[in-house]
């Protein structure tokens, strides 16, 4: 019995796999993108400007879409990796990512 690629199609070894093209990494946002809760919303949403009631109202909403997202973890470790600065990624905000990379700096030796 042939299997294919739950993405993209080829044939793979086993039913409901991935082919190695298209298996998530979070270096490689091609695997992944397509997949993101966030696709068909408008960007802008997780963009956010300021710290009025508005914004902090587009944070909430943006992060409640992450939560609902398959592709959380590979979305937050991409924007993490590539020091992205601005915006809602996997869920956290540029703020808890300027977080994570102090942490990261002070306990790598």
């Amino acid at each position: 019995m042939t299997h294919h690629c739950t993405r993209c199609g080829v044939t793979v070894s086993a039913h409901g796999r991935r082919c190695t093209d298209c298996t998530r990494t979070p270096t490689n946002p091609s695997t992944w993108v397509m997949d993101a809760a966030c696709i068909g919303q408008d960007p802008a949403l997780f963009f956010p400007v300021g710290c009025d009631d508005n914004a902090q109202a587009q944070i909430t909403e943006a992060k409640a879409i992450c939560r609902t997202c398959p592709v959380t973890t590979e979305c937050a470790a991409w924007a993490l990796a590539n020091r992205e600065r601005a915006g809602i990624w996997g869920g956290i905000d540029e703020h808890e990512r300027e977080r994570a990379w102090r942490h990261k700096k002070t306990t790598t030796p």
